[in-house]
């Protein structure tokens, strides 16, 4: 009981803490006029991934390796699933919507780095260049070229964020009221000093998930694994669900798709940070082959629900809503068999 109260203490903190931090990275991307995109695969996907980031590092050093890799994998699994049920809640605002090379891209750098994961869990030979395991190298690598390459093409299109996502409303003829263009005039050093503090809240209540984490994974004999995968990917993913629902609700897709691809792609550049954490091992090395099957799922899903989402943008939609109906339906049995997999 005392291990199931830390869990929801510390996880409703995250949550708390996680939508405040996306409220004030809004308010900065809006006072430096990011581009809509950008700030979705970037600064919104950094901080509503401060969860995973600070509850893995705590996994791997409490020894639960297992723990943060099932959140890491699971949390890219449970980031498509939000961008395919939102998609088919909020189908309306993909009417009418072209997909940019921008977002292209962006789907391609997460399908990346998640395939050179997924190949390094089955074929790591545990090599370490100062201590960094050779998958991490090549992930991180990957990650920068096409994060240098995204922000060149974002930069040379960048209009105003909230330009963009109302004239995308306006023009898809949205029977939905016309978001309002909001005005903040507080100083950017009182909008990052807030921004912090709330990142710090998340900072310190990660490592209590953690390790309740681990306390219910043995209580419940359901592994670190599974209980990895399902109850902690969910958990450090509703950071994710709450932002995407903002930004549909504003009319913003673009900002949705690079959100959530956007945090998908930083899940795997976290392999970098957890290898840091453990210095005597490759990470993708220790952690169980399993995980190889989750990654393929998040594989899958993103090629479906991308699909599903470019889909619904055509005349046709069924093809799409279907598309977008199996990535439910495909992590629903994913489920099933990591469970019988690691149970």
């Amino acid at each position: 009981m005392i291990a199931l109260l830390i869990f929801i203490v510390a996880g409703a903190a995250i949550i708390l803490a996680s939508t405040r931090i996306v409220h004030y990275a809004d308010m900065i991307a809006e006072r430096t006029r990011l581009g809509q995109l950008w700030v979705g695969a970037t600064l919104l996907a950094l901080v509503t991934s401060l969860p995973e980031l600070a509850t893995d590092i705590s996994a791997v050093r409490i020894d639960a390796p297992n723990l943060a890799a099932g959140d890491l994998f699971g949390s890219s699994m449970a980031n498509m699933l939000i961008l395919a049920m939102l998609s088919i809640w909020f189908a309306r605002w993909w009417r009418n919507h072209q997909f940019t090379t921008v977002e292209w891209l962006t789907s391609i750098i997460a399908l990346l780095v998640t395939v050179e994961a997924m190949l390094f869990i089955i074929f790591d030979p545990g090599l370490l260049v100062i201590s960094i395991g050779l998958g991490s190298i090549l992930i991180t690598t990957t990650y920068i070229v096409g994060a240098r390459v995204l922000f060149q093409k974002s930069a040379s299109g960048r209009e105003s964020p909230r330009q963009e996502w109302v004239s995308d409303a306006l023009e898809g003829g949205s029977s939905m009221e016309t978001p309002q263009i909001i005005v903040y005039d507080q100083s950017l050093l009182r909008i990052f000093t807030i921004f912090f503090a709330w990142a710090s809240v998340v900072l310190i209540s990660a490592p209590f998930l953690a390790n309740a984490a681990e306390d219910l994974a043995e209580i419940t004999k359901l592994g670190d694994t599974f209980f990895g995968i399902i109850s902690l990917a969910i958990l450090t993913s509703l950071p994710e669900l709450a932002s995407s629902i903002a930004a549909f609700r504003k009319g913003m897709p673009s900002m949705v798709l690079g959100n959530l691809l956007g945090s998908n792609g930083l899940n795997m550049l976290m392999v970098l940070a957890l290898d840091i954490s453990m210095p005597r091992d490759s990470f993708l090395q220790v952690i169980a082959e399993a995980h190889a099957f989750a990654a393929l799922g998040a594989i899958i899903m993103m090629l479906l629900a991308v699909g599903g989402a470019f889909l619904i943008t055509r005349p046709n939609q069924s093809i799409g809503k279907m598309l977008l109906v199996a990535t439910v339906l495909f992590y629903s049995f994913s489920m099933y068999l990591i469970y019988i997999l690691t149970t």
